[in-house]
């Protein structure tokens, strides 16, 4: 119990860095920028994530993700990234388990994004 509430603060924490660093703003995940579509016609990054992630689908969700990101790392592609990790951290570890995934992963995920776009990756347990 313990454990899911420190990965849950954990993953709290840094999505609100990251955020913040993005827009500037102390509360800023309710502010950042919805995405344009795509100009080949192909569903929302963001939308599709989530469909995915609601069947089950998580790892597969994830692996898209960062596939969009490895091609061209667009700034709406971390946006996509940091409300699909939002999403799954309101998620109960039990329900991540059936689907394969966990909190940790979930902050895993994030640093991840943070290495990528190049934002300064903090420890948040000290």
């Amino acid at each position: 119990m313990y454990h899911e509430d420190y990965l849950m603060q954990q993953i709290r924490m840094a999505t609100r860095f990251v955020a913040k660093l993005l827009t500037g703003k102390q509360d800023a995940l309710v502010e950042i920028p919805e995405e344009a579509p795509a100009s080949s016609g192909e569903p929302f990054l963001e939308t599709t994530l989530k469909n995915m992630a609601a069947s089950g689908k998580i790892n597969e969700a994830e692996n898209l993700l960062f596939a969009k990101i490895a091609q061209e790392p667009q700034l709406d592609y971390l946006y996509a990234g940091l409300r699909f990790y939002e999403a799954l951290q309101g998620m109960q570890e039990e329900i991540l388990q059936l689907y394969h995934f966990s909190h940790e992963e979930v902050l895993e995920g994030l640093r991840d994004l943070q290495r990528i776009y190049q934002i300064p990756v903090f420890d948040f347990t000290e």
